[in-house]
């Protein structure tokens, strides 16, 4: 999986690099050289353009998951902008441990919403009862989650590290660990 996960890491970068630029020039000067207009635009407008940005492909089904996945980590975002009154200038003080935890939450997502894809049709077929099913998914989702955490921690601020490295590293360390447990 580790191997074929080339949008998964390329769009962990994106947003890597988007906090980098956040942190070294500010929200304006990084959605400038974005080319994303936020003068006048609603907050979700704003989002919606910074996950396509982020995400730019839609081709093939590991596209869709990473914009997926990033659409599921920008929603933290999102959230810290809700509860700042909607201030989108408010990234500039957003705190480094809610951008690790963006960086955190899409790695888990992008393997989880992989994951399911290829086991869901599996899954079904060997449990019957969607309960089951549903606390099935849950465990995995957890799981995935917890090592993902673990591999985060051990690494540090992401932010302040040379972000592409770094992420291509972490995939392949999470990876690595679950194709030795699935």
């Amino acid at each position: 999986m580790a191997s074929h996960s080339y949008s998964g890491k390329k769009v962990g970068a994106n947003i890597g690099s988007f906090f980098n630029g956040v942190v070294n020039n500010g929200i304006e000067s990084t959605f400038k050289s974005l080319g994303i207009q936020y003068v006048g635009k609603s907050v979700g407008e704003i989002f919606s353009r910074l996950v396509d940005v982020i995400a730019p492909n839609s081709n093939t089904k590991e596209d869709i998951v990473a914009k997926e996945a990033t659409q599921m980590a920008l929603s933290r975002i999102y959230d810290y902008v809700e509860a700042n009154e909607m201030d989108i200038k408010c990234i500039n003080n957003m705190p480094p441990e809610l951008m690790n935890g963006v960086l955190k939450e899409y790695v888990g997502s992008y393997i989880w919403i992989t994951m399911m894809n290829d086991l869901g049709s599996r899954l079904e077929m060997y449990i019957s009862n969607s309960e089951d099913a549903y606390a099935t998914e849950c465990e995995f989702k957890d799981m995935i989650m917890g090592i993902v955490d673990v591999e985060f921690d051990k690494q540090g601020d992401i932010i302040n590290q040379d972000v592409h490295s770094t992420m291509n590293s972490l995939y392949e360390r999470c990876l690595g660990v679950l194709e030795g447990i699935v």
